[in-house]
C-alpha cells in the first residue's frame, strides 16, 4: 500500500510533455538498482517505469532564466553529439541544497538532447538521451509549444514569480479527492512538491529513492508530510520543520 501511495505521488510530480523521437533513458529505480530502456512516446499503455520517465524528460534550456545565486553554470561550446553542435551546460548548486544537472542542447534548436542528474553525493539518478537523429531538425508544435503545465514554461515564469522558497516557486496548488493538500515548485531546474494528509495511525519515517527522485515522508502531529524531488533528504525535513513552526506562529 505504501509503495502505490509513492506511486501515485510520482505520477502527480512527473513532468508533463510529448515526445515524438526515440529515447534512452536511464533511471534509479530505488537505492542500488538502475533501469536501462528505449521509448518512442508517452503512453500509459507503457510500463509505469518507462511512462514516468518519459514524462520527467527536459525539453528545453535556456540559462538565462536561472537564479545565479543558487547555480554555478560552465558552458562549453564546439561539441558535436550525433553530428549536431551542441552546447555543454554544467549545472552545479552553489550549496548542498539541490541536485547537479548536466545537459547538452542543440545549439540552433534549444532543445535538450542529453541530460544527467546527480543527487549531492555525485550518484546518477535519471538520465536520458535523444537518439533520433532527425528529431531537433523537425520539432514539431507540440514540442515547440509546451503544455501549460511543463517545466519550459515555468523557467520562462521564473524571473516573474516571487520565490516561495530558496529560489523555488509555486507551480501548482491544489487538493486531491482523498484531502491531500498537494503544492509543487520548481527553480526552473529542480523541483519538488509537498503532499500533506491527516492520518491517525503512526507511521515510521522514511527515506528511500524511487523512480529518479528522492523521497521522504515524516509525520508531525496529526498531518503526514510527504516531499518528492531532486532535493536532499536534510533539505526535505527542513522545509517540513519550517512549514511547521510557520504555521504555529499564527
Amino acid at each position: 500500500m505504501k509503495k502505490l501511495t509513492l506511486l501515485l505521488c510520482l505520477l502527480i510530480v512527473a513532468y508533463s510533455g510529448y515526445a515524438a523521437e526515440q529515447v534512452y533513458f536511464k533511471i534509479a529505480v530505488n537505492e542500488n538498482d538502475y533501469s536501462t530502456f528505449l521509448t518512442d512516446r508517452i503512453s500509459t499503455r507503457k510500463k509505469t517505469l518507462q511512462y514516468l520517465a518519459t514524462k520527467m524528460r527536459q525539453y528545453v534550456f535556456h540559462p538565462g532564466s536561472l537564479n545565479r545565486d543558487y547555480y554555478t553554470v560552465t558552458e562549453n561550446r564546439g561539441i558535436k553529439y550525433f553530428d549536431r553542435d551542441v552546447v555543454q551546460y554544467d549545472i552545479t548548486p552553489v550549496k548542498h541544497d539541490r541536485f547537479r544537472h548536466v545537459l547538452l542542447v542543440d545549439q540552433k534548436k534549444d532543445v535538450v538532447i542529453r541530460k544527467e542528474v546527480y543527487d549531492t553525493n555525485g550518484k546518477l539518478v535519471f538520465s536520458f538521451t535523444s537518439l533520433d537523429r532527425e528529431s531537433t531538425e523537425h520539432v514539431d508544435d507540440a514540442d515547440s509549444h509546451p503544455d501549460p503545465d511543463s517545466d519550459a514554461v515555468h523557467i520562462a515564469a521564473a524571473s516573474v514569480h516571487h520565490d516561495a522558497f530558496n529560489g523555488y516557486f509555486v507551480t501548482a496548488d491544489r487538493e486531491l479527492k482523498d484531502g491531500t493538500k498537494h503544492i509543487s515548485f520548481s527553480d526552473g531546474l529542480n523541483r519538488f512538491s509537498i503532499f500533506r494528509k491527516k492520518i491517525n495511525t503512526e507511521p515510521t519515517e522514511q527515506k528511500r529513492i524511487l523512480y529518479g527522485n528522492y523521497i521522504y515522508r515524516k509525520k508531525v502531529g496529526k498531518e503526514l508530510f510527504t516531499v518528492v524531488g531532486t532535493i536532499p533528504f536534510e533539505e526535505m525535513d527542513d522545509l517540513i520543520n519550517n512549514i511547521v513552526k510557520l504555521e504555529e506562529k499564527k
